[in-house]
Protein backbone atom coordinates (compact mmCIF):
# COMPACT_ATOMS: atom_id res chain seq x y z
CA UNK A 1 0.00 0.00 0.00
CA UNK A 2 1.05 3.54 -0.58
CA UNK A 3 1.36 6.67 1.96
CA UNK A 4 -1.51 8.23 -0.02
CA UNK A 5 -4.01 5.27 0.13
CA UNK A 6 -2.60 4.12 3.96
CA UNK A 7 -3.56 8.11 4.82
CA UNK A 8 -7.09 7.90 3.36
CA UNK A 9 -7.91 4.94 5.27
CA UNK A 10 -6.92 6.33 8.72
CA UNK A 11 -8.76 9.71 7.97
CA UNK A 12 -11.72 7.65 6.82
CA UNK A 13 -11.55 5.38 9.54
CA UNK A 14 -11.30 8.23 11.99
CA UNK A 15 -14.62 10.31 10.40
CA UNK A 16 -16.65 7.52 10.26
CA UNK A 17 -16.02 6.75 13.94
CA UNK A 18 -17.10 10.50 14.69
CA UNK A 19 -20.22 10.12 12.37
CA UNK A 20 -21.08 6.75 14.87
CA UNK A 21 -20.58 8.71 17.77
CA UNK A 22 -21.69 12.60 17.03
CA UNK A 23 -23.22 13.94 14.32
CA UNK A 24 -25.15 17.52 13.57
CA UNK A 25 -27.98 16.93 10.51
CA UNK A 26 -29.89 19.75 8.96
CA UNK A 27 -30.65 21.41 5.79
CA UNK A 28 -28.15 24.68 3.85
CA UNK A 29 -30.25 27.24 2.97
CA UNK A 30 -31.17 31.35 3.50
CA UNK A 31 -34.05 32.19 4.60
CA UNK A 32 -35.30 36.16 4.33
CA UNK A 33 -37.28 36.78 7.22
CA UNK A 34 -39.41 40.28 7.25
CA UNK A 35 -37.92 42.87 9.24
CA UNK A 36 -39.93 42.75 12.96
CA UNK A 37 -41.13 39.18 12.26
CA UNK A 38 -39.43 36.03 13.67
CA UNK A 39 -36.79 33.65 12.09
CA UNK A 40 -36.30 29.57 12.91
CA UNK A 41 -33.19 27.74 12.85
CA UNK A 42 -33.97 24.19 13.53
CA UNK A 43 -31.05 21.45 13.96
CA UNK A 44 -30.66 17.78 15.46
CA UNK A 45 -27.63 16.34 17.29
CA UNK A 46 -27.45 12.11 16.98
CA UNK A 47 -25.13 11.25 19.64
CA UNK A 48 -23.75 7.81 21.58
CA UNK A 49 -24.37 9.81 25.15
CA UNK A 50 -22.25 6.27 26.69
CA UNK A 51 -18.95 7.68 24.65
CA UNK A 52 -20.53 11.73 24.57
CA UNK A 53 -21.97 11.85 28.20
CA UNK A 54 -23.46 15.57 28.53
CA UNK A 55 -24.33 16.89 24.69
CA UNK A 56 -24.05 20.58 24.84
CA UNK A 57 -26.12 21.80 21.53
CA UNK A 58 -26.59 25.57 20.41
CA UNK A 59 -27.18 27.82 17.56
CA UNK A 60 -24.20 30.31 16.59
CA UNK A 61 -23.70 33.57 14.83
CA UNK A 62 -21.19 33.36 12.86
CA UNK A 63 -18.74 36.68 12.83
CA UNK A 64 -18.14 38.43 9.57
CA UNK A 65 -14.58 37.50 8.05
CA UNK A 66 -13.68 35.00 10.73
CA UNK A 67 -14.56 31.95 12.26
CA UNK A 68 -15.55 33.35 15.45
CA UNK A 69 -18.81 32.69 16.44
CA UNK A 70 -21.38 34.01 19.06
CA UNK A 71 -23.74 31.38 21.03
CA UNK A 72 -27.42 32.59 20.63
CA UNK A 73 -28.25 32.63 24.49
CA UNK A 74 -29.61 36.31 25.02
CA UNK A 75 -33.11 35.51 26.44
CA UNK A 76 -34.43 39.02 25.71
CA UNK A 77 -33.94 38.60 21.54
CA UNK A 78 -33.34 34.32 21.33
CA UNK A 79 -36.54 31.32 22.71
CA UNK A 80 -34.54 28.11 22.43
CA UNK A 81 -36.65 24.55 22.94
CA UNK A 82 -35.02 21.34 23.26
CA UNK A 83 -36.48 17.88 23.05
CA UNK A 84 -34.34 14.89 23.49
CA UNK A 85 -35.32 10.91 22.61
CA UNK A 86 -33.56 7.67 23.15
CA UNK A 87 -33.64 5.86 19.62
CA UNK A 88 -31.77 3.00 20.89
CA UNK A 89 -29.92 1.86 23.61
CA UNK A 90 -27.09 3.62 23.06
CA UNK A 91 -27.85 6.60 20.93
CA UNK A 92 -29.93 9.88 21.56
CA UNK A 93 -31.68 12.54 18.99
CA UNK A 94 -31.50 15.98 20.57
CA UNK A 95 -33.90 18.54 18.38
CA UNK A 96 -32.97 22.47 19.36
CA UNK A 97 -35.24 25.28 18.26
CA UNK A 98 -33.66 28.50 18.24
CA UNK A 99 -36.42 31.16 17.59
CA UNK A 100 -35.03 35.31 16.97
CA UNK A 101 -37.67 36.53 18.50
CA UNK A 102 -37.52 40.10 16.74
CA UNK A 103 -35.61 39.64 13.53
CA UNK A 104 -33.14 42.98 12.82
CA UNK A 105 -31.13 44.12 9.82
CA UNK A 106 -28.49 43.43 11.95
CA UNK A 107 -29.04 39.94 12.14
CA UNK A 108 -28.09 39.27 8.27
CA UNK A 109 -25.29 36.82 8.50
CA UNK A 110 -24.40 33.28 8.92
CA UNK A 111 -25.55 30.93 11.51
CA UNK A 112 -24.24 27.49 12.54
CA UNK A 113 -25.22 24.76 14.87
CA UNK A 114 -22.67 23.37 16.91
CA UNK A 115 -22.46 20.45 19.13
CA UNK A 116 -19.94 19.29 21.92
CA UNK A 117 -19.70 16.30 24.03
CA UNK A 118 -18.55 16.25 27.43
CA UNK A 119 -15.39 14.42 26.32
CA UNK A 120 -14.38 17.40 24.31
CA UNK A 121 -16.01 15.70 20.62
CA UNK A 122 -17.45 18.41 18.59
CA UNK A 123 -19.57 18.58 15.50
CA UNK A 124 -20.93 21.23 13.33
CA UNK A 125 -23.77 21.58 11.07
CA UNK A 126 -23.88 23.82 7.09
CA UNK A 127 -23.85 27.33 7.59
CA UNK A 128 -27.66 28.85 7.41
CA UNK A 129 -28.00 32.31 6.05
CA UNK A 130 -30.32 35.10 7.41
CA UNK A 131 -31.08 37.97 4.93
CA UNK A 132 -33.81 39.98 5.78
CA UNK A 133 -33.02 42.30 2.54
CA UNK A 134 -34.58 39.92 0.25
CA UNK A 135 -38.10 40.32 1.66
CA UNK A 136 -41.18 40.61 -0.58
CA UNK A 137 -41.93 44.20 1.36
CA UNK A 138 -38.17 45.41 0.26
CA UNK A 139 -38.83 44.29 -2.98
CA UNK A 140 -42.29 46.08 -3.68
CA UNK A 141 -40.86 49.07 -1.93
CA UNK A 142 -38.45 49.44 -4.84
CA UNK A 143 -40.50 48.63 -7.42
CA UNK A 144 -43.00 51.20 -6.88
CA UNK A 145 -40.56 53.84 -6.60
CA UNK A 146 -40.75 56.80 -9.06
CA UNK A 147 -38.21 59.58 -9.31
CA UNK A 148 -40.46 62.63 -10.80
CA UNK A 149 -38.53 65.06 -13.38
CA UNK A 150 -39.09 68.80 -13.14
CA UNK A 151 -40.40 68.56 -16.83
CA UNK A 152 -43.11 65.91 -16.17
CA UNK A 153 -43.95 67.85 -12.60
CA UNK A 154 -44.56 71.40 -14.85
CA UNK A 155 -47.02 69.60 -17.53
Amino acid sequence: MSLKSDANLLINAFFSHIADYLEVIYQQKTISPASGSSAKLSCEANYDFDKCGVLHVVWHRIQEGTEKSTELIDPSRYFTTVNETITTERMRRRQVLTEIISVKPNDDGRYQCKASCESGEQAMGHFITINSSLTWSGKLLLVGYRIWSLTELNT
